[in-house]
């Protein structure tokens, strides 16, 4: 065992007595001063602030952490094995005996790496001081404590800069999303374990980093629940040997079952009938697949013959027809599913082309394309993949990061394809439920005395846009965002006559889309006699107006004529007592903007 002391200790050359005399003083056998001067145990809190340097070290080299629920007593013998399953018979699996002291444990494990796939830190509960193992595998039998964060980081490039605060922005209620992962595996000679790992990747991200609930993510993973050995976790290529395991159910170590249906057509349709059931309360879905594919484009399923062709994965995704919904598949082959799943608020994203395979890092550790796409909602990576800076990975920035950051992709091997239904949805929604469709914002109403501004937002910042008008309006001061607009009405006129609207034209992807702003009125205060604003006859007259006015005061300058109705209208009941002059009717009203309109028309009676 090569224990490495980081809080070192300087022996100098005394004599033996001396040495035992201080052993046989010391209250414990660990050494160096305690970390609280009462002599209290330190916390798991204080633990991982004491390694946080190497969390951040080992997080960049794409190492998951943990740390115990209670301290490790001295000399405990720990056990270990792939995913954490110790199993004596295996040459993979193996003991190891803690410190000499009681301590916390701090885990560290990464399939994909060529060096040691654990590292154990054991923090010293009185000093502080901690020591390193490296195993082969993660610690079996160990309750940890899932307070602490598990997967800040992923298994990214190391030259990513990373840091264990950053979070992505969560939704003010994560209550409406949902996710389905399935992974088929065929049997157990071909479920190799990269596709698990894929699954625990995504779920990961799903609870750890954008608030999913565990209990609205649905895992459908080869055979189930079924205790048999169903996955090859490793080979060895000396003696041609692969090596078998059940997959284990819970990918985050609380304790819970995280896989709960085996990968057949049968579990498919009923989590989606499941699903149908309670779509009125879904607000998005995800549903992520890493799998074989056969070269006819269908998803290989568990068992050795079931297959699910692209036309039959539809069918279960249309009994959610009013649900926003996304579809990542990694299986070769997996681009003959892009036009089949077309549909309305649909986002597809596949590793490959209809006509060639995907690829993965190996049997053992992750699919090229789809670690590069989870990678893209690692918080430490937002500033790269939010390429529009509107604080959301909307489903098109994840793509292009995976597409561009794919190994397999960049040396031609395997070509990602992406489909959004309409194009712009894939631009404007992310996993979280953020919906930022482009919105023209501003004012309802306009005045031809002064300007307001009209933002657009929900495109990328990058996206050159023009702007448009019809009816009476006068544009100013364009930008990609924003325009300035200003009534232009003819002079005899206070309000509109015709219909009005601000509209905003940009392209994404070679298609031209537009937003509109309709102007409800357009305004200019002042005096206005003529011009027939008033009509009527017989008792009944109402003015020329529009949405916005308020306060309207009728007068006449007749006293025969008596306004009947009370004044805020802008219809009133005139009794028109006897006269042989014209009547002038007038009124008086504001506009939106607090201008005052006064309006007046002579009307002709004959007794």
């Amino acid at each position: 065992m090569n224990f490495t002391n980081i809080k070192l200790l300087k022996w100098f050359s005394i004599p033996m007595m001396v040495i035992l005399m201080m052993l046989v003083s010391c209250e414990k056998m660990d050494m160096g001063s305690p970390y609280h001067e009462d002599g209290s145990d330190i916390t798991a809190a204080e633990a991982v602030e004491i390694v946080k340097p190497i969390i951040h070290k080992y997080a960049e080299e794409g190492y998951f952490w943990r740390i115990s629920k209670e301290p490790i007593n001295s000399r405990t013998t720990l056990k270990y094995g792939p995913f954490g399953n110790y199993d004596p018979s295996s040459k993979f699996c193996g003991t190891f005996k803690s410190p000499g002291y009681k301590a916390w444990l701090v885990m560290f494990w990464n399939s994909t790496t060529n060096g040691p796939k654990g590292r154990c830190l054991f923090v010293n509960v009185r000093t502080g001081g901690y020591e390193e193992e490296s195993i082969d595998g993660q610690v079996s039998g160990i309750e940890w404590d899932m307070s602490f964060c598990i997967i800040d980081e992923g298994p990214a490039s190391s030259s990513s800069s990373k840091s264990m605060q950053n979070s992505l922005n969560l939704s003010s209620s994560t209550s409406g999303l949902y996710a389905v992962i399935i992974s088929g595996g065929y049997d157990m000679w071909n479920n190799y374990s990269r596709y698990w790992n894929d699954c625990q990747y995504i779920y990961h991200r799903l609870t750890q980093t954008l608030g999913y609930d565990e209990n609205h993510i649905y895992c459908l993973v080869s055979d189930g629940t079924n205790p048999a050995a169903d996955m090859m976790y490793a080979s060895d290529s000396y003696s041609n040997t692969s090596y078998y395991m059940s997959s284990p159910l819970d990918f985050d170590n609380d304790g819970d079952n995280d896989i709960q249906y085996s990968a057949t057509k049968a579990n498919i349709s009923t989590v989606f009938n499941i699903l149908q059931a309670q779509a009125s309360s879904i607000d998005h879905l995800l549903v992520f697949i890493t799998d074989h594919g056969t070269q006819d484009g269908k998803i290989c399923l568990w068992g050795g013959t079931q297959e699910m062709s692209p036309s039959e994965f539809n069918a279960e995704l249309n009994k959610l027809p009013g649900v926003r919904m996304d579809v990542v598949l990694g299986q070769c082959y997996s681009g003959a599913f892009i036009t089949p799943l077309a549909w309305n608020n649909r986002t597809i994203t596949t590793a490959c082309s209809a006509t060639e395979s995907s690829y993965g890092e190996g049997q053992f550790s992750y699919d090229y394309f789809l670690r590069c796409w989870t990678d893209a909602f690692d918080p430490s990576n937002a500033s790269t993949v939010d390429t529009n800076s509107d604080n959301m990975i909307s489903l098109r920035e994840a793509f292009l990061y995976a597409e561009s950051h794919d190994q397999a992709a960049s040396y031609g091997w395997e070509h990602p394809q992406y489909a959004s239904y309409p194009l712009i949805y894939g631009y404007t929604h992310d996993l979280q439920g953020a919906d930022n469709c482009p919105v023209l914002s501003g004012s309802n109403y306009l005045s031809c005395n002064s300007s307001s501004t009209y933002t657009l937002s929900g495109i990328p910042s990058s996206t050159s846009v023009s702007w448009s008008s019809y009816g009476e309006l006068n544009l100013t001061s364009p930008t990609n965002t924003s325009v300035t607009a200003q009534g232009s009405l003819s002079s005899s006129d206070y309000v509109s006559s015709s219909p009005a609207a601000i509209r905003a034209t940009f392209t994404l992807d070679g298609t031209q889309y537009f937003v509109s702003k309709d102007i409800s009125s357009i305004w200019k205060p002042g005096y206005y006699m003529g011009g027939n604003h008033i009509r009527g006859g017989s008792g009944q007259y109402s003015v020329e107006t529009g949405p916005g006015a308020s306060d309207y005061q009728w007068g006449s300058d007749n006293s025969a004529w008596v306004i009947m109705s009370a004044n805020g209208s802008s219809q009133v009941t005139v009794s028109e007592g006897l006269t042989y002059s014209p009547v002038t009717l007038w009124v008086t009203f504001k506009d939106p903007f607090g201008g005052t309109i006064v309006t007046g028309q002579q009307f002709n009676t004959t007794y």
